[in-house]
């Protein structure tokens, strides 16, 4: 016997009498009229109800139904990837099919940013407001970061730049410990057994069983791990999804007796009816409100009960360290005692947002970041801030806002700049990157002048910012020539980088210089 839908030589590896009911589905679906799409989806879905079914079969029913007139398309694809999961699909064909936000694997592949399926999220984070997309993406992005997958460097860099506050201990931790079980799982792809115990150390049974559904949905044949993971849901007293495996099991290994002879026992053991549903999870996470922010109860907060302090260093020295602290440590300081704030006033906003957009409230305080309504904003209000992460900054309206911003700030040290429509001097600039943190630079019309006036060149950015890995310009304010690249494949940058693109420069620039150019920063 030949299949006609599955590959030789897996079909080889089937039970004869599962081989039988695939040859007779092809017979079954041949004889139909080639574009009754309907007819044929009718005959596969009885065929899964029935039996479990293989990938490709899978992909042969997704199609069809493409070419379906159903009247409400979505939900249809929605009820069809239900069901094809509880049968371990797990073929890439179809992205939609296997990038499930609810699934934890180790081959994940979503991310909010990217690819928004909120939606289908049966995850909850506590209160988040309608629509409300940014705090939804760094509650999730930051969920991510608790399981092994091989996007978690990915997720850190996001949750580094769009949170509201430094990057927490707990977190970094997190990360540190299932980046390394990462690894250690990619070593040991090769050994089942090992492999197996990898899983395990995880000790998060959604993590565990979402790997290893979907590894057996690359190849249902594989006996050893099928009873590797029913033995494990026996060992963590999972009867229901025990006995729900065994029956998956049966439904495709037709000959093995011994193994139906199992399920009966346990099935009646444990009195479970047959279930064929994924298992769905939630996640509570307390979440705290966005709150007002309200000035007079901050200076209020800061500076009653503040007592004088004796240290044994002398006051110069404690003045030299608060001027010198970064702000991760100059907040530690804060924390420490009121009287270190008292003496050296320097709010620190780890993120500082201003959008040219309707806002309920003139300002937003949350966590340790702002957001501001651009038309209302003063820049007095913000007279020695430190800005320690972020600056997203549109206000195409008012070109000079941030300009005049930077004159009263005290320090800033982001990483990551999202500008729009502001025009800047080359001093102001420096400000803002001349730290040389830069990791990500997004301009658009952002006009940067040298002190003659002049528009300075793409090199006057690039040199300053050795660790940036994006960068994303679209301005008729930036100057380049055929010296440019030239001059930029000999800048030491500390990352590769992930983009790269200008739009609307001024000037011609030399095309092999360019390519040789993203040679260097891509390769």
């Amino acid at each position: 016997m030949t299949s006609i839908l599955l590959p030789n030589e897996y079909f080889k590896k089937l039970d004869q009498s599962y081989q039988k009911c695939i040859v007779e589905l092809e017979k079954e679906l041949n004889e139909t009229l080639w574009y009754d799409s309907a007819l044929k989806s009718e005959i596969i879905d009885k065929f899964s109800d029935k039996y479990l079914m293989p990938k490709e079969i899978w992909d042969k029913r997704i199609d069809l139904q493409s070419l379906d007139a159903n009247p409400n398309p979505k939900a249809e694809y929605k009820k069809i990837k239900e069901k094809a999961l509880t049968h371990f699909y797990s073929k890439r064909k179809h992205p939609i099919y296997y990038r499930d936000p609810n699934r934890k694997l180790l081959k994940a592949k979503f991310l909010p940013a990217i690819f928004p399926l909120y939606e289908e999220l049966q995850i909850t984070f506590g209160e988040i407001e309608e629509n409300d997309n940014d705090k939804f993406d760094q509650k999730y992005i930051e969920y991510c970061l608790t399981f092994p997958h091989w996007r978690l460097e990915e997720c850190l860099k996001e949750f580094d730049e769009i949170s509201v506050t430094p990057i927490p201990k707990r977190v970094f931790k997190k990360y540190k410990n299932v980046k390394e079980l990462y690894d250690k799982i990619k070593l040991s792809e090769n050994d089942l057994n090992q492999w197996f115990k990898c899983l395990l150390e995880s000790e998060d049974d959604d993590f565990i069983m979402h790997n290893i559904e979907y590894s057996i949905g690359t190849d249902l044949t594989n006996k050893d791990l099928w009873k590797l993971y029913i033995q494990y849901l026996r060992d963590s007293k999972k009867y229901n999804e025990m006995v729900n495996v065994y029956s998956k099991y049966c439904r495709f290994f037709l000959d093995d007796f011994e193994m139906l002879n199992e399920y009966k026992i346990e099935a009646e053991k444990y009195k479970i009816e047959n279930i064929n549903k994924m298992a769905e999870f939630t996640q509570s996470v307390n979440d705290s409100m966005f709150v007002k922010y309200d000035l007079q109860i901050c200076k209020k907060s800061l500076h009653e009960n503040i007592y004088l302090q004796s240290f044994s260093l002398p006051k110069i020295f404690i003045r030299y360290i608060l001027d010198t602290s970064n702000a991760y440590t100059l907040f530690n300081i804060y924390q420490s005692c009121k009287y270190f704030y008292h003496i050296h006033p320097k709010p620190i906003c780890h993120k500082f947002s201003v959008q040219q957009q309707i806002m309920k409230q003139e300002i937003i305080f949350n966590g340790q970041s702002l957001e501001i309504n651009v038309k209302k904003h003063e820049t007095q209000m913000f007279k020695n801030f430190y800005i320690s992460n972020n600056i997203e900054f549109n206000s195409p309206k008012f070109p000079y806002s941030l300009s005049n911003l930077i004159n009263v700030l005290y320090k800033c040290d982001a990483k990551y700049l999202n500008i729009y429509g502001q025009n800047l001097n080359l001093d102001e600039f420096k400000f803002l990157a001349g730290h040389g943190n830069i990791k990500k630079l997004i301009f658009y019309n952002v006009k940067i002048t040298n002190p003659d006036g002049s528009l300075i060149f793409l090199e006057d950015i690039l040199s300053i910012t050795p660790k940036i890995y994006h960068i994303r310009m679209r301005s008729s304010f930036l100057n380049i020539n055929s010296q440019t690249f030239q001059i930029l494949s000999k800048l030491k940058f500390e990352n590769k980088f992930e983009f790269f693109f200008i739009s609307i420069a001024s000037g011609e620039a030399d095309s092999n210089e360019f390519c040789e150019f993203l040679k260097v920063i891509f390769l």
